[in-house]
């Protein structure tokens, strides 16, 4: 158990655990439909650009329910059902529960286009605070893990960042 801030104790979440359910749900829901969608199966949200398809809701679905039973009482805020207006993103700042935050075809245009650049994207948050982090490169076979105080990792091997070699707030921006 992890403690957050507050004297509710977290279940102790293993990363490899999510990172199976993300890779079982892109292979059961996802890899079936891309460049195989059909035009009934593509439409816009905002916009011609801002698309869903039924890989992202199939997805969506499936990550919930999976996510859900890994660790009861858990809540689920994904783009689509916050986009249709199921869920809010207000969940995000629940207290004492875990909530997983879904983009289940992040790069959807490209999901459709049949290119290359898609992934899924998976956060876990606990009273406001992003403790683990998910980016799965479904065609790359590339899983991204991030976990707060421990680090980032792809494919279990350590990434090292180096500290910005610029400070940030003396940068001027032009229009």
């Amino acid at each position: 158990m992890t403690k957050i801030r507050s004297s509710f104790m977290a279940p102790q979440i293993d990363p490899e655990k999510v990172a199976q359910i993300l890779r079982e749900v892109a292979e059961q829901c996802i890899m079936p439909r891309y460049k195989q969608l059909q035009q009934g199966e593509i439409s816009s949200k905002t916009g011609p650009n801002d698309l869903v398809t039924i890989a992202d809701r199939e997805a969506e679905i499936a990550l919930e329910d999976r996510l859900t039973r890994l660790i009861p009482g858990s809540l689920v805020v994904g783009e689509e059902g916050v986009s249709e207006g199921r869920v809010s993103t207000e969940l995000i700042k629940s207290k004492d529960t875990i909530v997983w935050v879904v983009d289940p075809v992040d790069g959807t245009y490209n999901f459709v286009h049949g290119k290359a650049e898609f992934g899924m994207l998976l956060a876990c948050v606990v009273n406001g605070d992003v403790i683990h982090g998910w980016l799965y490169d479904i065609l790359g076979n590339r899983m991204l893990i991030a976990e707060k105080g421990k680090g980032a990792f792809i494919n279990g091997q350590r990434i090292q960042t180096a500290a910005p070699k610029d400070n940030l707030s003396d940068m001027v921006g032009h229009a």
